[in-house]
């Protein structure tokens, strides 16, 4: 049995939005636990405080709207901006394709579901969405040069 991510999906970074409606029953039949909304919640706000005392293990930057490369950038500001706070030190850090995934629940939910066992579980099976449709970021909310420990679909064929 895997153990259960204590996951902040940010829908929006100023103001601070945990993403509601579906988003955290996704998380949780991925093997997470959503942090300040949960299944069929509304979105919420939430303080830097609330960021501060969270013990999140995992933070998702999924910003409503934004592609990848839209929740990279905002999560770098974000990073920038937010005082030095220790969870960015510990917690992992991703963005992800929100435009694709999770801004509306559509065709996409069973990739939607498959990139975030790959985010919460990287040692389960790869589906091939790292890189298309999330990324791990680095202390400064930059892509990082770090990837996950399976083989990515790519390097598969051959």
């Amino acid at each position: 049995m895997r153990a259960t991510k204590r996951t902040l999906c940010i829908q929006w970074a100023d103001p601070l939005y945990a993403a509601g409606g579906w988003i955290p029953e996704l998380l949780q039949l991925a093997g997470a636990e959503s942090l300040f909304a949960g299944p069929g919640e509304l979105s919420a706000t939430f303080s830097m405080d609330d960021l501060r005392e969270c013990r999140a293990d995992v933070i998702l930057f999924a910003i409503c709207g934004l592609p990848l490369h839209g929740a990279v950038n905002e999560a770098r500001k974000a990073l920038r901006d937010w005082p030095k706070l220790p969870i960015t030190a510990t917690a992992s850090l991703v963005a992800a394709d929100a435009q694709k995934l999770f801004s509306r629940p559509g065709p996409f939910l069973v990739d939607s579901l498959e990139t975030l066992v790959e985010i919460l579980h990287p040692e389960a099976q790869s589906y091939g969405h790292y890189g298309i449709s999330w990324c791990a970021l680095g202390p400064e909310g930059g892509p990082s040069s770090v990837t996950p420990r399976f083989r990515l679909a790519s390097q598969n064929k051959g």
